[in-house]
């Protein structure tokens, strides 16, 4: 996807809420024409990771209610994914964990959520892991001094970021969540060949 699709579609989830005042219905709106939505709960990131496009530039966030109202929006409108992404959307753990569960269990969509892995805590995932189908995490190495070039984790060679992310891998085995990879190929790390760390 587009950085600038995903841009409308941010702007339109971000402002879903506003349509009510002109009462339009959820048929003329751009959801209706999209079955899975990426949903940025907030732009702040902890990680300052370098080729990064989604740099915060604002604090904006929904509150809980409006967020669920949006939620509902999208539902009516066919919506039947949402992925919880940001930004780092683990900087909001109690909005992101009642999110999913309501997206769930109101709104019957397959939830999933894009993390740096940072954040994620046992606790979280007892509470609220059973409303999360898939958690994926950002994962750009194996090496510990490209993941400080690139910006994950740390500026040390004693960066911790992959066995943060394998602690997040055992964590959802643990709840039944799918657990997966993403990796931006970059010029830090595009000689690296990661098959022995994920067959």
């Amino acid at each position: 996807m587009s950085v600038s699709i995903q841009k409308i579609i941010f702007i339109a989830i971000t402002s879903l809420t506003s349509t009510l005042s002109y009462n339009a219905s959820p048929s003329s709106m751009v959801a209706n024409r999209v079955k899975s939505v990426n949903y940025f709960i907030s732009r702040e990131c902890n990680y300052k990771c370098k080729f990064c496009f989604h740099t915060q530039k604002n604090t904006h966030k929904l509150g809980l209610g409006k967020a669920k109202l949006g939620l509902q929006l999208l539902q009516h409108s066919g919506t039947e994914k949402i992925n919880f992404a940001g930004g780092e959307p683990f900087l909001n753990p109690e909005l992101l964990g009642e999110l999913c569960k309501y997206a769930r269990e109101d709104c019957g969509m397959a939830v999933s959520i894009i993390s740096n892995g940072s954040l994620i805590k046992p606790d979280w995932m007892k509470r609220y892991g059973e409303y999360v189908d898939i958690l994926g995490v950002s994962v750009d190495s194996f090496d510990p001094a490209t993941n400080a070039a690139i910006g994950r984790g740390g500026d040390t060679d004693k960066n911790q970021h992959v066995n943060r992310m394998l602690k997040v891998r055992e964590l959802c085995s643990n709840q039944g969540i799918l657990f997966k990879m993403n990796t931006v190929v970059c010029s830090l790390n595009h000689d690296e060949d990661m098959n022995e760390h994920v067959s």
